[in-house]
């Protein structure tokens, strides 16, 4: 099972339904605008709620982690992070 804390929490995510993009970034180990990228380029589903809110459906966080493709993303210009 994967874990992520934050305020002092630890949980187990087969517990929710849904998760934010800071606590999938938090648990991928990732900034948060690579997962704004993820989700633009579909490698996350997500869904937009509010203006200032997206939630990434659970199964589509563990469904990325299955296939391991978390690895080696680039900025989204080809060149790779300097």
């Amino acid at each position: 099972m994967y874990k992520i804390g934050g305020a002092g929490r630890l949980y187990d995510i087969a517990d929710e339904h849904f998760m934010t993009v800071k606590e999938v970034a938090a648990l991928l180990r990732v900034e948060k605008p690579t997962i704004y990228r993820w989700i633009e380029n579909g490698k996350l589903n997500a869904k937009k709620i509010s203006k200032k809110k997206i939630l990434i459906p659970k199964q589509s966080v563990l469904s990325l982690l299955e296939s391991g493709k978390t690895g080696g993303d680039k900025c989204g210009n080809g060149k790779g992070r300097k």
